[in-house]
């Protein structure tokens, strides 16, 4: 199969795109256990100050820190063109060939809501919640928690 310049862009920046997601959601995933243990002062120093807070009692506290962000997708499955359709339908008249345009984008709200649950100003868990079922919403916390991550050990 023969590859232009535009394709060989395209599936380049794929490729890239994908290798950044996975490494979000691998730091994110890393996130759960690194973070444990880390206080609160670090905490609010490394993550901002949160959207929402929820003491339980003088001990249990919860802090949520949200992060979103529009993300541009294809709208249907294929390539930006014009394409021969045949038939009777919504945009013929009679049975006769016309070109349908299909393409273009869809926009789409990623979000993440990262919950850190903390006992004696210590977190002790690290929950996330995101609007995506496919998971690329996991990428936006890390966005939240991505300073607060020690650098990894070196094997």
């Amino acid at each position: 199969m023969k590859c232009n310049i535009l394709c060989s862009f395209a599936l380049s920046s794929t490729l890239f795109l994908a290798g950044c997601t996975n490494t979000a959601f691998e730091e994110s995933e890393r996130a759960r256990d690194e973070l444990v243990g880390l206080g609160k002062t670090e905490l609010l120093s490394c993550a901002g100050v949160p959207e929402r807070t929820a003491r339980l009692s003088e001990e249990v506290e919860f802090l949520s820190y949200t992060s979103e962000k529009v993300a541009q997708l294809p709208a249907d499955t294929y390539p930006p063109g014009f394409y021969p359709s045949y038939g009777f339908g919504r945009y013929h008249r009679g049975y006769r060939s016309t070109f349908i345009f299909h393409g273009g984008t869809r926009s789409e709200i990623r979000r993440c809501t990262a919950t850190f649950k903390l006992e004696n100003d210590k977190v002790t868990s690290l929950t996330y919640h995101q609007n995506d079922q496919n998971g690329f919403a996991i990428s936006q916390c890390y966005q939240i928690i991505h300073q607060c991550l020690p650098e990894k050990k070196k094997k």
